[in-house]
């Protein structure tokens, strides 16, 4: 899910400002589809530090398919 997200906004030159609308919205989606599963949401981080490991590693995968 993280990586899913973090694709996203890196494919629309989003910063990590837009995660602080996003994770909310991830939240309440997960009340209404999956209620059980609320907290695992929550516990996404979008830091930049995340965001910029999550890129790193999409680099590192297409590099890995690419290159090899």
């Amino acid at each position: 899910m993280k990586l899913l997200i973090t694709q996203l906004l890196a494919e629309n030159s989003k910063c990590c400002s837009e995660s602080e609308f996003v994770s909310p919205c991830l939240v309440c989606t997960a009340e209404i589809v999956c209620p059980d599963e609320v907290q695992s949401f929550r516990d996404i981080s979008f830091s930049w530090n995340t965001i910029a490991e999550r890129v790193y590693e999409m680099a590192a995968n297409l590099n890995e398919h690419f290159l090899t």
